[in-house]
């Protein structure tokens, strides 16, 4: 039986737990949420969600809980990194004033998170395979990967962002009378979870069929790539806004769906933060690393090379590249 441990129990943390109690690992993996602070609140969800468990149904072997012991990381197989702090309205308003973006905001509040998570990795002397979910993403993966030269540490956002992207075309198709779904759509987002990502232009086609129009991509993934505040913005509006105001439904739906493809026979592939390799047909940028094409299959990741980059698609790469390099200098790391 696997052991899956989620470093950081927030709303992300608890809802990613909900979703896997629907998947199909029951049997297979045992999942520990992780709260060393507020461990008694997760402790009362995993119990509510036991309940919500028994009104699904299916095998009682399905364990999970909640521990604030962060020892038991020495013996996990996967961990999910997805703890943080989310700046309030004011901070972002005054990082606005400074020309701070609000994701090198989040990261001048997670690398103290971030640091501490990788030393007592080491400590422990964890094997475990790492997935990154605090923002600012790519970056917090960068230097983890640095820090964890042990273990293969991954960085999950484009997935959510790809399907995002499908979303928003699917949405702009309608509104000129013709019907589609998300499933229908051939298409990879990467580069960075941030403004820089880009859509893979040789990777998207709707199945079927010919129709694709450029100017619909292009509003689609402007779309996109404000999506995450988008919905910080409105969550701030609420009378009493949660302290996560950004979103956790979704991107729990992605941890949910990457472990259980970890543990399963199940296949998946999607766009992580890897190294560029030399088969990525980027030569100029073997060794950096963004988030591209892998497949996970029974927790083993391999890189799947896209099959052709225009030279749109490797200026945007520079673009992003170069995006990460400034944003990791104005951190000082």
């Amino acid at each position: 039986m696997k052991k899956i441990f989620i470093y950081g129990a927030g709303q992300l943390g608890i809802n990613a737990v909900a979703y896997l109690v629907s998947s199909q690992l029951a049997n297979k993996a045992e999942v520990v949420l992780y709260s060393p602070h507020n461990f008694k609140r997760v402790e009362g969800a995993i119990e509510d969600l036991k309940d919500a468990k028994s009104m699904i149904g299916g095998t009682s072997r399905w364990l999970y809980r909640a521990t604030g012991c962060v020892d038991e990381l020495e013996n996990a197989d996967f961990v999910v990194f997805c703890a943080g702090k989310f700046p309030q309205p004011e901070e972002y308003a005054q990082a606005a004033l400074k020309g701070i973006d609000d994701r090198l905001l989040k990261a001048f509040q997670n690398i103290d998170i971030l640091n501490q998570f990788c030393e007592e990795m080491k400590a422990l002397n964890s094997k475990a395979k790492v997935f990154v979910v605090t923002n600012p993403v790519d970056l917090m993966t960068q230097i983890a990967r640095e820090k964890l030269p042990q273990n293969e540490v991954y960085g999950l956002g484009c997935y959510l962002d790809t399907y995002r992207f499908k979303k928003f075309f699917c949405d702009l198709l309608l509104q000129n009378g013709v019907y589609a779904i998300p499933d229908w759509i051939d298409a990879w987002v990467v580069g960075h979870h941030c403004n820089t990502m880009f859509l893979h232009e040789e990777s998207f086609h709707m199945r079927n069929t010919r129709y694709v129009v450029k100017e619909m991509a292009e509003q689609a993934m402007q779309r996109t790539k404000g999506r995450g505040l988008e919905i910080t913005r409105i969550n701030q509006q609420a009378a009493t806004p949660k302290i996560n105001n950004g979103s956790y439904f979704a991107p729990a739906v992605m941890i949910a769906k990457v472990l259980t493809a970890c543990v399963t026979n199940q296949k998946l592939v999607l766009p992580l933060n890897r190294v560029i390799t030399k088969n990525d047909n980027l030569p100029e940028f073997v060794g950096e690393t963004a988030q591209l094409i892998a497949e996970i299959n029974c927790g083993n990741i391999v890189a799947k090379p896209l099959p052709f980059l225009n030279s749109s698609d490797v200026e945007a790469m520079k673009l992003s590249l170069e995006g990460q390099k400034n944003a990791r200098s104005a951190l000082g790391v």
